[in-house]
C-alpha cells in the first residue's frame, strides 16, 4: 500500500497527458456505465476555461499513474438581480478504486482551490454529488437545495391554439438560434450558467457522446395576441429506460413573445411546455404518458394551473473559496449573500451539466 507521500499532486504537464486522464476516468466511471466520450466532450469542448491544463488536477504514484483527478470549469452563474458572478465549477472528481481511502480526493480538490484563489478568479464553488456528499461537507461545502417538479403529460395532447407549427432546432439556422439565444438571455433563470457564443456553439449546438442520453431538441413558432411567440425545449428521453409512464429531463424550456422576449402566462408556458415535450416524441412514437422532470423555476407559476409533484435535489453544493473583495465575485461574503443572490427557486440548465 502506497502511503501519502508516495502521491504527487499537481496539474497536467501537457497536451498528451490528457489521454492519460481520460484514461482515468473511464477507468473509474465505465463500472457505472458512464462513457468515455462525455469526459472528452467535457475537455476539448470546454471554451470558457482558458488554461485547461492548469485547470486540471490529478494525483499521481512514483511511476506516474494517474489515481485521482478533479478539474475546474470556470464559469459565470447568473443571479436574481439581473447580474452574475464569476464560479469555479467543480468537475470530474474520481479516484481509482484500488487508490481509495488515502485522502486524494481531499488533495485534490484543496489544491484546484487554492490555484483559484491565487489567480483571484472566482469567489465561489459549485459541484453536484451524490454517495460523497459528506466529503464534500467536511471540505467546507454547504447544500441549497434545488427545487424540481414532476408533471405527467398524457400520451395525447392538444396543441396549444396560439402554436403554428413545430421544427427540430437547426443550429446551422441563424434564426433559430438568435430565437433561443434571446430567449436563454432574457429568461434563464439565477443559478444557469452565463452563455458566451462559442459556448452555445461549441458546447449547447454539439451532439453529446454520453451514450446513456438521447437529447431531442425542438423548438415552436405561433402568434398570440397578434404577437409572435415562440420557444424551444430540449428533452431527454431517456432511451436506457423502460419505466411506464415514460421517465424524461427536460434539460431546459424557453418559451416567450419574440419581439421582446418577455414570459407568456402560466397557463400558456405549460401549454407550449407540453406540446413539446410530446413533439420530442414523435419519432418514435409513443402512445403512453410521459412523466417529465424539470427545475421548478423554469415554470415559476405552475402552482396556479396545474398539479405536480414537488421535491428537491440535494446534490448541489456551494463553498466560498476566498473571503475577499479583491477576488472576482468577491461581493458575495458569506451563504445568506448567495441564497439571497440565488433567490428561493434557482434553477441550474442540464444543458449545462459540467
Amino acid at each position: 500500500m502506497s502511503s501519502p507521500d508516495t502521491y504527487t499532486v499537481r496539474c497536467l504537464s501537457s497536451d498528451d497527458e490528457v489521454i492519460a486522464l481520460l484514461d482515468h476516468l473511464e477507468v473509474v466511471f465505465g463500472r457505472e456505465g458512464v462513457p468515455r466520450g462525455l469526459f472528452s466532450d467535457h475537455y476539448h469542448r470546454d471554451v470558457d476555461t482558458l488554461d485547461k491544463l492548469r485547470n486540471s488536477f490529478v494525483a499521481v504514484t512514483e511511476d506516474g499513474q494517474i489515481v485521482s483527478s478533479m478539474r475546474i470549469y470556470d464559469r459565470r452563474i447568473k443571479l436574481q438581480t439581473g447580474s452574475d458572478a464569476p464560479i469555479a465549477a467543480i468537475g470530474d472528481v474520481a479516484t481509482h478504486p484500488n487508490h481509495l481511502r488515502r485522502g486524494l480526493a481531499r488533495r485534490v480538490i484543496e489544491s484546484g482551490e487554492r490555484h483559484v484563489l491565487v489567480q483571484g478568479t472566482a469567489a465561489l464553488a459549485i459541484l453536484h454529488t451524490g454517495s460523497a456528499k459528506p466529503l464534500y461537507e467536511k471540505l467546507g461545502y454547504v447544500c441549497i437545495p434545488m427545487r424540481m417538479g414532476t408533471i405527467l403529460v398524457p400520451s395525447i395532447t392538444v396543441p396549444p391554439s396560439f402554436v403554428d407549427g413545430n421544427e427540430v432546432v437547426d443550429f446551422n439556422d441563424p434564426d433559430h438560434v438568435a430565437l433561443m439565444v434571446r430567449l436563454h438571455d432574457r429568461q434563464a433563470p439565477p443559478g444557469s450558467f452565463k452563455r458566451s457564443e462559442r459556448y452555445w456553439k461549441e458546447w449547447v449546438a454539439s451532439e453529446s457522446s454520453d451514450t446513456r442520453l438521447d437529447v431531442r431538441r425542438v423548438l415552436f413558432r405561433g402568434r398570440m395576441d397578434a404577437r409572435e411567440v415562440g420557444g424551444y425545449a430540449f428533452v431527454d428521453v431517456a432511451p436506457t429506460r423502460k419505466e411506464m409512464p415514460t421517465p424524461a429531463r427536460l434539460h431546459e424550456f424557453f418559451a416567450g413573445y419574440v419581439d421582446t422576449c418577455e414570459e407568456l402566462g402560466p397557463e400558456e408556458t405549460l401549454g407550449a411546455m407540453l406540446h413539446l415535450v410530446r413533439t420530442a416524441f414523435v419519432v418514435p412514437f409513443t402512445d403512453h404518458s410521459v412523466e417529465v422532470a424539470f427545475p421548478l423555476a423554469l415554470l415559476p407559476g405552475l402552482r396556479s394551473v396545474a398539479a405536480f409533484e414537488e421535491w428537491e435535489d440535494l446534490g448541489w453544493m456551494f463553498k466560498f473559496i476566498a473571503d475577499r473583495s479583491d477576488v472576482k465575485g468577491g461581493h458575495l461574503r458569506s451563504l445568506g449573500d448567495l441564497r439571497n443572490a440565488l433567490g428561493d427557486r434557482y434553477g441550474f440548465l442540464k444543458t449545462d451539466a459540467f
